[in-house]
């Protein structure tokens, strides 16, 4: 498997797992405010370091803006995840992480593009404390 792809194994599914990020997961937010994380460390039961999930609210915009939204985010993260397996010690821990986007809506970014997404996402990565 390639070092920048991301596939269906490092991607959250199931929704007791949802629950309990949401429940006892760790905020985060970007300096710019426009991504949010979720987090939680866990025990590693499959070999994956970090699995990811992307949440965007039907508020934001249409469902066409939205999957853009979510296509650059997901593309961001796979990028830059190195930033975060690296940090990540030993083999049996594991990251759950859950990324929102509350500060993106179709009416203060039109056309949203990658040079806007990356630099708050690396931001949400460096930040998340694996201690």
């Amino acid at each position: 498997m390639s070092e920048h792809s991301l596939s269906g194994t490092e991607r959250l599914r199931n929704k007791s797992s949802f629950e309990q990020i949401f429940s006892k997961g760790k905020r985060i937010t970007s300096s710019d405010k426009l991504l949010r994380g979720i987090y939680i460390l866990s025990e590693n039961s499959d070999g994956v370091p970090v699995k990811i999930a992307v949440g965007i609210s039907r508020k934001a915009g249409n469902a066409v803006w939205r999957n853009r939204l979510r296509r650059l985010i997901k593309e961001a993260y796979r990028l830059n995840k190195k930033l975060l397996k690296d940090r990540i010690s030993g083999p049996d821990k594991q990251v759950l992480l859950i990324i929102l986007p509350p500060g993106f809506s179709s009416k203060t970014y039109r056309r949203p593009g990658l040079q806007q997404v990356t630099p708050a996402l690396t931001d949400i990565l460096t930040r998340i404390e694996l201690n």
